[in-house]
């Protein structure tokens, strides 16, 4: 998935302390963030995933909060890490239906217990309220996936979390620092913008006949290869969720296949 970073807003000025926050979060992005999303994401669809691995990624993803509100401080937003994160996921349009609204703060919730051994109970009420106690041993290797088990919960937690998370924070083309300014502003969940269905030079038909065929909304995968009927989300067992394609990415692929196509003759 890839996104732009177009938008209708005006150019964000923005000052020297913030310019120097945004560059450091520049260079967290494309030096560790870029490679570890890419490096997970061949490995999990290859079923190469070892335990290590997915906690060096998960600190990495973790650690990327605090970039974002040096930043924010920066343009005048003082809310402190622990009220971001409840907002996290709908501000940074992390996708995914299930673990809705909680994904990065899963995340940091992992990270936190291998520091501490296990999260602390005050800290972390609500999460341990839904969850229980959290530790780094509720990630296990299992045939070259890293399931997550918790109390009612077993699922993959690089597909279901930790992919989404990155995903969300690699995907935009951030080019300069008013672009890194304005992503950190959040409020993405109120910008358009489209799923990338294949590569820039791929036949244009083939990405239609992709876009046709919708992976699950949860880990991405197509129906034939969905595991979510193996995981259980919140005591219940889960299935494949489609993500079928909108109306605006159609319209793309099939302005795309041909230059005739226009949506009003088809009304």
């Amino acid at each position: 998935m890839t996104k732009s970073t177009a938008t209708d807003s005006t150019d964000l000025e923005i000052s020297e302390t913030c310019r120097s926050a945004c560059i450091d979060y520049l260079r967290y992005l494309n030096t560790l963030l870029v490679p570890v999303f890419e490096e997970l994401r061949s490995s999990s669809d290859g079923r190469t995933l070892k335990l290590h691995q997915v906690i060096g990624a998960n600190l990495c993803a973790a650690h990327a909060i605090d970039y974002i509100i040096a930043i924010r401080q920066t343009l005048g937003m003082k809310e402190t890490r622990g009220a971001l994160l409840p907002a996290f996921d709908t501000e940074y349009a992390i996708a995914g239906a299930r673990i809705q609204g909680g994904k990065m703060t899963l995340v940091d919730a992992v990270n936190n217990a291998m520091k501490h051994i296990r999260i602390e109970p005050k800290r972390y009420k609500d999460l341990i309220q839904q969850y229980g106690q959290i530790s780094f041993e509720c990630l296990v290797e299992d045939e070259g996936r890293i399931l997550c088990l918790l109390d009612g919960f077993r699922f993959d937690y690089v597909r279901v979390v930790l992919l989404p998370v990155l995903e969300a924070l690699c995907a935009w083309h951030l080019q300069d620092e008013e672009e890194v300014a304005e992503f950190a502003r959040g409020g993405m969940e109120d910008m358009v913008f489209g799923v990338n269905y294949g590569d820039d030079d791929d036949d244009p038909i083939n990405a239609l006949i992709t876009a046709c065929n919708p992976t699950c909304i949860n880990c991405e995968e197509v129906e034939e290869d969905c595991q979510c009927a193996e995981y259980i989300f919140a005591g219940e067992t889960g299935e494949f969720e489609a993500r079928f394609a909108t109306i605006a990415e159609l319209d793309t692929l099939f302005s795309t296949v041909s230059g005739a196509y226009r949506r009003d003759k088809l009304i």
